[in-house]
């Protein structure tokens, strides 16, 4: 008997930021991703204004975009609105069972250049200096400042880290005794909103093992998944849908996929991901050039010495 294909559906792929932007703009799915990242029970969740961030690398590439000539004045500056490097902020209400609501800011980044941890670094600073207008549990409105969670979703791999999901969380430890310090929850705010829990997502580390939620709600980001060399999609077998944010996921990519203006900013997308992958590449080879170089230099002094 003849083995039947396995039938897939085809969907957009997410780690396109246009894509990716358009998935977490859904409330429900960002809460079902979100919650089951943090392990926190979401109950609401909020989007605020998405900022858009112009980089010198991403400015060249638009510089070789926007001479498109069939592209009118207004198309092009569609195309570089979308093409922009998106922030995402969740403020999120947290139910936990016996203890009052609580509000929280959830930073979800992507990159696929780790050159741009100095990005990182100034989101969370601004993050962190911002207050944000909640509801207290007298009814009353105040601004406050909010803990914070970031999420990096990495379309790379980091050196010497060979987790696909890691959290690194908020530990105390007593430098007297070594012994880490359990705090209650009601610990004091100082030392609470000094510090912030990050999860990081190495996308190239996802495994085809789909033992558990995370892990099959993850594969949806797998690579692996591209149909032949096309960046712009993913092949996601229907025998693997298992529960309804999957469900929901999976037919929203697949829209993704029939919004024409959309697959030609994905196609765009595609190409800048490759340039600014290039332009990482050449700046490494050339760092490494120079450190190369330095070190034959101080070689050359030490034995004239």
């Amino acid at each position: 008997k003849k083995k039947k294909k396995k039938k897939h559906m085809l969907i957009a792929n997410p780690m396109l930021d246009t894509v990716f932007k358009y998935l977490l703009e859904d409330k429900e799915i960002a809460k079902g991703i979100l919650s089951l990242l943090t392990g926190l029970p979401i109950t609401h969740i909020e989007l605020k204004p998405t900022e858009l961030v112009f980089e010198k690398d991403v400015e060249k590439a638009f510089e070789k975009y926007l001479n498109l000539e069939e592209l009118t004045t207004k198309q092009k500056s569609e195309v570089k609105k979308r093409l922009a490097v998106y922030r995402f902020d969740f403020k999120a209400i947290i139910k936990e069972e016996g203890r009052p609501p609580k509000v929280i800011l959830i930073e979800v980044q992507k990159s696929g250049v780790l050159s741009q941890v100095g990005r990182f670094r100034e989101y969370l600073g601004e993050n962190f200096k911002k207050k944000e207008s909640i509801t207290n549990n007298e009814g009353e409105t105040i601004d406050a400042y909010l803990e914070i969670i970031c999420i990096y979703f990495l379309n790379i791999k980091l050196q010497d880290i060979p987790v696909a999901i890691m959290k690194r969380d908020n530990k105390f430890i007593d430098l007297e005794t070594s012994q880490e310090v359990i705090l209650s929850e009601n610990y004091d705010p100082f030392v609470k909103l000094l510090n912030h829990t990050s999860i990081f997502i190495q996308i190239p580390l996802l495994s085809e093992e789909k033992d558990t939620q995370l892990r099959r709600l993850f594969d949806i980001f797998n690579q692996n998944k591209k149909i032949a060399n096309d960046t712009l999609e993913l092949g996601y077998g229907l025998e693997e849908i298992h529960d309804e944010l999957i469900k929901r996921i999976m037919q929203r990519l697949s829209r993704a996929l029939q919004d024409d203006d959309m697959k030609r900013i994905m196609s765009y997308q595609a190409e800048l991901d490759e340039f600014l992958n290039e332009n990482a590449e050449a700046r490494k080879e050339l760092k490494l050039e120079i450190l190369e170089k330095d070190k034959t230099i101080e070689e050359k002094d030490k034995a004239i010495e």
